[in-house]
Parts: C-alpha cells; structure tokens; sequence
C-alpha cells in the first residue's frame, strides 16, 4: 500500500519532498512502537539499527524516484523482486558455511519469492 501512495505522490511532487514527509512520520511512529514494547537496547543494536534506517531512506527515496520516471507496474514488482533477492544472495553464502540448514528454511525461498 506504502509502495503505491508513496509512488503515485512522487508523480505528482519531488520524490524528496514526499521522503521529506513520509519518512519522518514513520521514524516517529515506529518509534513510540518500539519505546512501548520494551526490552533492552544495546549499543550494538542502536548502530545496526541506524545503519538500517540510512539505508532504507536511501533506498525509498531511488524507489519513489524510479516509480516517478517509468511505470509503477513494471518497477514495484522488480523492486520487490530485489528486495527478496539480495538478502538472500548475500546470507546463504555467508551464513551456509557457518551453520547448518535443514531441507525446510532453505526450500521455503522459493514460496516466499513466489508471495512478493
């Protein structure tokens, strides 16, 4: 749903103007979420998860932008596409000489691909 407001308002306005909205109202809401559901906060959890939300505006920021240029059809699948995949190229490699996956979590990449 995010993906297709936040698209069709960067038709209409600059995709910065409409991070410039979007992004700060959802910082706040998640978080008053994660100040309400308690538990510790680590440093180490503090960093990643700033790294995170750098990353993320970066990356809804070139989404919007590209949903402004080309057709929200063609980009939103493709981006979602991507989203799935890149995690999964990079983990598997990374995490599969380390640990030891059954058949079930492994086999599941493909339905959860199919979903997006």
């Amino acid at each position: 749903m995010s993906d297709f407001v936040g698209g069709v308002a960067s038709r209409r306005a600059a995709a910065l103007r409409v991070m410039l909205v979007t992004y700060p109202l959802a910082a706040v809401l998640l978080g008053v979420l994660a100040a309400t559901a308690g538990g510790p906060v680590r440093p180490g959890a503090m960093l990643w998860g700033s790294l995170y939300g750098i990353s993320q505006a970066v990356g809804v920021y070139w989404f919007y932008a590209a949903v402004s240029a080309g057709p929200i059809s063609v980009v939103s699948p493709l981006a979602a596409v991507l989203n799935a995949a890149v995690p999964v190229a990079v983990g598997v490699p990374v995490i599969a000489p380390v640990e030891v996956f059954s058949v079930r979590p492994v086999g599941s990449v493909p339905l959860v691909k199919d979903q997006i």
